[in-house]
């Protein structure tokens, strides 16, 4: 789980076996990307500006994007960022993750959240080199929430939608399970082997009224923390618990 957290699914990246390879193989793939397979896609920009956004992207990874703010940093409109966001979307490059808001009265965040659906590309757009670098860089929280998105993704059921919630006051969950429009389980993903339930994540499970909620580490015993949160790691999540979100 390790070498795939940190170099990614790409074959070959993750199974190079020479950290120099697959460095090498990942910046040609980003390179190959901006300046030939997006343009054959229809994308229109210069190399340069695809580049640098999805640098930033990649910065942002994790963090509520507001796009107004990030065109205007690039010189480019609104409009203009979103079209070539939906051009890294459909390229299965960044994956948009929306807020939850359906018949809540809160005041309620309704910016998207942004991950990139590659590990391997992400580090190497940080340039971060091995896993020890990454262990000790400010992005490894949001690196490690983006992982467990993206294997929850691959594996959760179709009827299951995936979104985020927070509010105003800075109450916040990384995932909630929706289905039929209804949020049946949250999960807050933490890179820590020692993970307390916060008063936000509880505020959350209490607004959202889920029985179903989770804290999800590389690698926590499987326990129950507090009345319906319960810890585990990502694998027995995967294995176990995300079955039982019906």
């Amino acid at each position: 789980m390790q070498d795939h957290h940190f170099s990614g699914g790409f074959p070959n990246a993750i199974l190079a076996g020479d950290s120099e390879f697959a460095k090498n193989w990942s910046d040609n793939f980003i390179k190959t990307y901006m300046e030939r397979d997006l343009p054959l896609f229809g994308l229109n920009a210069e190399p340069t500006t695809i580049s640098r956004l999805w640098e930033m992207l990649a910065w942002n990874n994790g963090n509520l994007v507001n796009l107004n703010s990030l065109g205007k940093s690039m010189g480019i409109t609104y409009h203009t960022v979103n079209r070539y966001i939906d051009f890294f979307e459909n390229a299965y490059l960044v994956r948009r993750l929306q807020p939850f808001h359906f018949n809540l009265k809160k005041r309620l965040v309704k910016s998207p959240k942004f991950y990139l659906t590659d590990t391997g590309i992400l580090h190497r757009l940080l340039k971060i080199n091995n896993y020890n670098q990454l262990l000790g860089h400010i992005t490894i929280g949001a690196s490690w929430e983006a992982y467990v998105i993206n294997q929850t993704y691959s594996l959760k059921s179709n009827d299951l939608e995936l979104y985020f919630y927070r509010t105003h006051n800075g109450a916040e969950v990384d995932l909630v399970f929706v289905k039929a429009l209804q949020p049946v389980a949250t999960a807050e993903i933490k890179f820590t082997s020692t993970p307390h339930p916060a008063q936000g994540l509880i505020n959350c499970t209490e607004d959202l009224k889920t029985e179903l909620n989770y804290i999800i580490t590389p690698f926590s015993d499987d326990y129950p923390a507090k009345k319906n949160i319960r810890v585990c790691s990502l694998p027995v999540f995967l294995e176990k618990h995300l079955k039982e979100i019906v």
